[in-house]
């Protein structure tokens, strides 16, 4: 029984994690046509909520996501593609 629960409960979380990435997809793709080429220094300095002690016990995923979005929507190149554009050295 216990491991039918903790199965149940793992696939729940699972479906909670992917349900948020969607949304932080969705999100994404919505602000490009706003988005600044490049971040600014603003939200450059937001990445220093990261610096912090990592947890002792575990983290809800989802939270941690969320986090990781919500600073990286402003924090990296907006782009849909596969490449940046760059050329490969040679």
């Amino acid at each position: 029984m216990h491991d039918d629960s903790f199965a149940h409960t793992q696939r729940a979380q699972e479906g909670a994690l992917l349900d948020a990435a969607f949304d932080a997809i969705r999100r994404y793709q919505k602000q490009l046509p706003e988005r600044r080429a490049v971040p600014s220094p603003d939200d450059l300095k937001a990445l220093d909520a990261l610096d912090e002690p990592l947890a002792e016990t575990g983290t809800d995923p989802v939270a941690v996501f969320e986090q990781l979005a919500t600073l990286g929507e402003t924090t990296t190149v907006p782009s849909t593609g596969g490449r940046l554009g760059c050329s490969k050295p040679r």
